[in-house]
């Protein structure tokens, strides 16, 4: 008991107190995106699990990179993994 009320305790001191920390507004090293993903196989049966990625700019400007993982979980209970990544460069999501 003790310990779920000093969690509650800090995710509300730290909601509350967080933006104060830091004056100056600072850009994210990484973007984590979590969600849910859905597949159809040819048999005729669908597939769904969770999703996760992050993005991250190692070179500023010149190249984006993004990087994914989805289990997806079939009737049976079974999973298959789907691994995913994309490099991205300036050239392919900017007009001139």
């Amino acid at each position: 008991m003790f310990a779920t009320d000093s969690i509650i305790c800090g995710i509300i001191a730290a909601t509350l107190f967080g933006g104060q920390a830091c004056a100056e507004e600072k850009e994210p090293v990484a973007v984590l995106q979590l969600g849910g993903a859905t597949a159809w196989n040819v048999p005729g049966g669908a597939t769904l699990g969770p999703t996760a990625s992050a993005e991250f700019e190692p070179i500023k400007g010149n190249l984006l990179i993004e990087a994914g993982i989805t289990p997806f979980f079939d009737n049976s209970g079974r999973a298959e993994w789907d691994l995913t990544s994309y490099f991205v460069t300036p050239s392919s999501y900017q007009r001139k």
